[in-house]
């Protein structure tokens, strides 16, 4: 996984700092956006291996963002990230997303859940 690139979406910055902080035990680089728009903007200008999504970012839409990524010819894979337990396999799946990630979560398992999606691209 070393030298691999994710953007980081989520409007929670303790988050964000988390996320970047596991990601760098496997040499990865991780850079935060804490909105959507940002988001589409940093993914535009640079090249990600992954893109984590909170799925709840203000009344912004995570499928209007998967959405805006594919318009703007980003083909990143973008896998979700949420507390909400009732966010399953299928909403994740129609939003266009590879996989899901609930918090709270810990550093094995949330690193094991980054190298699946990193080998499913």
């Amino acid at each position: 996984m070393e030298g691999k690139k994710i953007l980081i979406v989520d409007d929670e910055g303790y988050i964000g700092d988390l996320v970047v902080d596991f990601l760098a035990l496997e040499n990865i680089s991780g850079v935060k956006s804490e909105d959507f728009e940002t988001a589409l903007e940093k993914a535009g200008e640079d090249t990600f291996d992954l893109i984590i999504a909170d799925v709840n970012i203000g009344n912004a839409s995570v499928e209007d963002f998967i959405t805006s990524l594919k318009t703007n010819n980003i083909n990143t894979p973008v896998a979700l990230m949420t507390g909400d337990h009732r966010i399953d396999n299928e909403f994740t799946f129609k939003a266009g997303a590879i996989g899901i990630i609930h918090k709270p979560f810990q550093v094995a398992p949330f690193l094991a859940s980054i190298k699946e999606f990193l080998e499913k691209k």
